[in-house]
């Protein structure tokens, strides 16, 4: 027979080891995670989690397995005591069951109810999918709480909000390693991350059909008879670009700024905009390059790898910050990009000399290369 953290401890083990979940074995594990009498069913503050004793009893094994990944996979993974603290202000208890009704779809949608369930009586409506908290949370309001359900669990809002602005900080950089770390392992595993976690190495801006113009405008093909026909998508922004006769583009080179200026959610950002384009593009081959002073890392990647990019790669950096290196580097080793893809914040010391092929810079700050297409990611890169 075991105690009630034991049967925790257990399911949670059981969840990480199932290919479709390994990806969250990092948030599985963050913060402290607590059995107690007095508590009714459980709750979390945003990263430790406390489960009722007598609740944990009353419930089945894969029941167990749903509320910690309600608890560990919804509400600490989306962060959502710090997003939707507002609503708290306004209505907790109705914030509370908005959030639920958005993370108990997802648990109904893995279809596997031996494995892992809810517990019986959650909230769970299909007129929601689709929809974040905010949007629920006004229909709940307007309604009256009309929604039906319960919230199953409670949520710590007052010590969200007095955990000081340094360690609340800390807390998000860890949730943003615990994803990609955990992706990446899953990856390497040869697990096949759920869907719903790679969307978090996804880009938040849309900068992708910009950069997919640019490129597939200025590296296909050799008829240059094409520029006669300017885009007239991007007139409107004074960008003239020529007409896209294309849809396929053979090698391209990715550089990332590693340099000491860039922290996690950067990299992260960086990542997310690869991804991005070569789910848009699917290059035939993908030199990814990190840099900083130099080149401190050099990845290949062929079109059948391209999926895997996100959870493989190992980033490698952290000292200055010259362009020229990856320049130099090209040169050395007779690679043969048809399009160079540059992510930095800008603070650079040169732009690079002696480009072989185009290049395109995305950068997160209103710095403009004096070299190539600059692309503006509006992101923080901090």
């Amino acid at each position: 027979m075991y105690t009630p953290i034991q049967r925790i401890e257990r399911m949670q083990v059981s969840l990480m080891n199932d290919q479709r979940f390994s990806a969250l074995a990092g948030i599985f594990m963050l913060g402290n995670t607590e059995v107690r009498e007095d508590v009714p069913t459980a709750y979390t503050d945003g990263v430790n989690t406390v489960f009722g004793a007598a609740f944990i009893e009353s419930l089945e094994d894969a029941e167990i397995r749903g509320l910690i990944y309600h608890e560990k996979g919804g509400h600490i993974l989306y962060r959502h005591l710090s997003t939707w603290r507002h609503l708290s202000k306004i209505n907790a208890e109705l914030a509370n069951k908005a959030m639920d009704y958005v993370i108990n779809l997802q648990i109904e949608d893995f279809g596997d109810p031996k494995f892992i369930r809810l517990p019986k009586g959650g909230c769970v409506d299909e007129r929601f999918r689709g929809m974040d908290a905010g949007q629920v949370f006004r229909i709940l309001e307007d309604e009256g709480d009309d929604g039906g359900g319960y919230a199953f669990d409670e949520h710590d809002w007052e010590a969200s909000e007095q955990m000081p602005k340094e360690e609340a900080e800390a807390i998000n950089k860890e949730i943003d390693a615990a994803v990609r770390q955990g992706a990446m392992v899953a990856g390497l595993l040869g697990h096949k991350t759920d869907r719903s976690i790679i969307d978090l190495l996804k880009p938040t801006i849309d900068a992708r059909e910009a950069l997919r113009e640019v490129m597939l405008s200025t590296c296909m093909g050799n008829d240059m008879s094409t520029w006669r026909k300017v885009s007239r998508r991007w007139l409107a922004q004074d960008v003239y670009m020529p007409t896209r006769y294309s849809e396929s583009v053979g090698s391209l080179l990715f550089g990332i700024d590693t340099s000491g200026s860039v922290g996690d959610k950067a990299l992260r950002v960086a990542l997310s905009e690869l991804v991005g384009v070569c789910e848009t593009i699917r290059p035939e081959r993908v030199d990814l390059v990190y840099w900083d002073g130099a080149v401190a890392g050099h990845e290949v990647y062929g079109r059948n790898d391209l999926d895997s990019i996100a959870q493989a790669t190992k980033p490698k950096g952290g000292g200055g910050t010259h362009p020229q290196c990856v320049v130099d580097y090209i040169a050395k080793h007779n690679l043969s990009p048809q399009c160079v893809v540059m992510i930095t914040d800008g603070g650079v010391s040169n732009w690079g000399t002696g480009w072989t092929c185009p290049v395109v810079w995305l950068i997160t700050t209103p710095v403009v290369a004096p070299i190539g297409v600059t692309i503006h990611i509006p992101s923080g890169w901090s």
